[in-house]
């Protein structure tokens, strides 16, 4: 049933795509959204600092999901029937926030990242101290509402700081360093629990993403500043850039400065 919903989905998305080729006309050249001089994109090096935070904001939530039921049964004495619980209501609260976060201004994207991470951190140390199921729970919730925010945001901050030609590779190359975090963040947790044992392991996972909150400024403080480096001398018009990041916008473009028009 899964690989017929799939394959559906695929030629719906195929035939989509075709119909938007046919119709697409070539871009016209004198718009400044659309022509852009000079080096203009962030470095591969705060390409690489961003995917590193994604990877910290995955690490922990897969983790959590993927060991919640077996905290909740070992830890708390859950029922097999209760603790799939767990990753249960931890998938859900993830899937609602990022629908809901999706409506939100990314102009303030560095203070969403901060305000996640560290609730993502107080509900994995809330995990740790929890003594029953009611209120392990309610932490997973806390959790997973907090790391939801995490990488949805930061790909914004990306695609806004980016010009449209190169916003695709920078987007690629975050998700391909963040999910080497989702794959980790599991085993992470393993070897983890030998040593500490399981709520040891949820207050290394509440580290995670306490080590994203505290490098999180750091990284975008550095792509604002190759911004503002690299596009000094040149003007644009742009929305306005998220906090931490400077859009394309206002730092290159093809519009010349009012009053420097040439005749």
């Amino acid at each position: 049933m899964v690989l017929l919903i799939a394959a559906t989905t695929c030629v719906m998305v195929l035939r989509a795509l075709g119909r938007a080729r046919s119709r697409t006309t070539s871009p016209d050249t004198t718009s400044p959204t659309m022509t852009f001089r000079g080096p203009v994109g962030i470095s591969l090096a705060v390409l690489a600092g961003i995917g590193a935070l994604g990877a910290l904001a995955f690490a922990a939530e897969n983790a959590q999901q993927s060991w919640s039921a077996v905290y909740l049964e070992d830890e708390l004495a859950a029922s097999a029937s209760l603790s799939a619980l767990g990753p249960a209501v931890f998938a859900g609260v993830v899937a609602v926030t990022r629908f809901a976060v999706s409506r939100i201004d990314p102009c303030h994207a560095r203070t969403h990242v901060l305000a996640g991470a560290a609730t993502a951190t107080l509900g994995a140390g809330l995990l740790f101290l929890t003594p029953n199921l009611p209120t392990a729970l309610a932490a997973l919730a806390l959790a997973a509402a907090g790391t939801a925010v995490l990488l949805p945001t930061l790909l914004r901050v990306v695609s806004r700081a980016v010009s449209e030609a190169r916003r695709a590779r920078a987007t690629s190359t975050i998700t391909v360093i963040a999910y080497t975090g989702f794959l980790a963040g599991p085993a992470y947790v393993g070897p983890t629990a030998d040593a500490f044992g399981l709520r040891g392991a949820m207050l290394a996972v509440a580290a995670l993403t306490a080590v994203m909150a505290a490098l999180t400024p750091l990284v975008l403080r550095a792509g604002s500043q190759r911004r503002r480096t690299v596009g000094a001398t040149d003007v644009g018009v742009s929305a306005p850039a998220p906090d931490g990041v400077v859009s394309p916008g206002t730092q290159t473009g093809s519009v010349d400065p009012p009053g420097n028009h040439r005749h």
